[in-house]
């Protein structure tokens, strides 16, 4: 868990909120919800986020989401037209449109997410008018001391994302209820010892 954790702080360390700075977060998989404690656990302001999946979108509420929606569109008639910072955290072909929307003009976008396809689908008119910061963030950088202390410390909580715990003989099987993004499956941990 300290990889995923590790991403999420590589992400945040990248974005670098301001104290009290409304943040939207895009996606709220393993690596969304990570971002999400790692936010509060450093003082940013309202996080507002979104998900097309109920149970994430639930989860985010229990980790700390202040405002949790289906899409970017609840994010930005919350924030009255876009957020200073958006952290885009999905694997969808359109992370990097919906970051572009949820941001406001002059604001700052970190895209983390790996688009399904690695293509990105970007009116590109909309970025340049707003005259946007974009960051890509790749892997988690050197990071594992600080992920180290914030589980130390209990700044973040990565058990709580956990939703199954599995020995290896049935991967199969919930790997396909991931990619069909099966109703309550988040974090996923195969335990080698299970049998």
């Amino acid at each position: 868990m300290l990889e995923p954790l590790g991403v999420a702080i590589h992400a945040v360390k990248l974005a670098k909120p301001r104290m009290l700075e409304r943040v939207a977060v895009l996606g709220c998989g393993p690596i969304g919800l990570l971002i999400i404690q790692v936010l509060k656990a450093i003082g940013a302001g309202e996080v507002l986020a979104c998900d097309p999946l109920p149970h994430r979108r639930a989860m985010a509420e229990r980790i700390g989401a202040d405002r949790v929606g289906e899409t970017a569109a609840d994010l930005i008639e919350w924030s009255k037209g876009g957020c200073p910072l958006v952290l885009e955290a999905t694997n969808s072909p359109f992370g990097f449109r919906d970051a572009v929307t949820a941001t406001r003009i002059g604001g700052r976008i970190v895209l983390v997410g790996i688009p399904d396809g690695d293509i990105y689908t970007l009116p590109a008119a909309d970025a340049r008018r707003r005259g946007l910061n974009i960051k890509f963030a790749r892997r988690m950088g050197d990071v594992y001391p600080l992920a180290i202390e914030f589980l130390a410390a209990g700044k973040v909580d990565v058990r709580s994302i956990v939703t199954h715990r599995i020995g290896l003989e049935e991967t199969p099987g919930v790997l396909t209820a991931l990619a069909e993004n099966a109703p309550g499956y988040v974090k996923v941990l195969v335990d080698l010892k299970r049998t």
